[in-house]
């Protein structure tokens, strides 16, 4: 899948931990992507309609980014 596959193309500090995705985004009127807008979410679901997967080191796999392992991040005791 998708995170064997970044494994194997990228350093491990290159790898991307989340992965949001999303129906469009916001482009400013020179049609230039507003990356702080993403910025700011970071990992956080702005609306229902996003899906975010998070990285799983354990298997290398994209897992989506339920309640628990959200909790778990603001924990800090998951290992990203």
């Amino acid at each position: 899948g998708f995170g064997h596959s970044t494994k194997e193309l990228l350093p491990p500090h290159s790898r991307p931990r989340f992965l949001k995705i999303v129906d469009s985004l916001d482009m400013t009127a020179t049609f230039r992507l507003r990356k702080k807008e993403l910025q700011k979410s970071g990992y956080e679901r702005t609306n229902e309609a996003e899906t975010i997967y998070v990285l799983s080191l354990n298997d290398d796999c994209y897992r989506d980014l339920d309640d628990q392992t959200l909790q778990s991040i603001r924990d800090q005791t998951l290992r990203l």
